[in-house]
């Protein structure tokens, strides 16, 4: 009983050894150096230039499907009461 004993705690810190060892030896694995950040802002300014701000007012249209439509989701809307939790 004792000799088996003392055999499951010598395999034990084998395995546990040799685990340890295998993840020292991953971790260094994984360790990857990331470049520095590039310094210049142009790239971004250039982009954002190209952007155009929408600046027009008028969104109510005087289409009549869409206002069908806008009255239909209205109707919806107050049907499901999401004030209430009900959807």
């Amino acid at each position: 009983m004792k000799k088996m004993l003392v055999f499951v705690l010598i395999v034990g810190l084998a395995l546990s050894g040799f685990l340890i060892q295998r993840h020292r030896q991953h971790q260094r694995t994984l360790q990857v150096e990331v470049p520095a950040p590039a310094q210049s802002d142009r790239p971004m300014n250039t982009w954002q230039e190209g952007l155009t701000l929408d600046l027009r007012t008028d969104y109510t249209g005087n289409d009549p499907a869409q206002r069908q439509l806008i009255e239909a989701l209205r109707q919806e809307e107050t049907r499901q009461k999401p004030q209430e939790g009900r959807n």
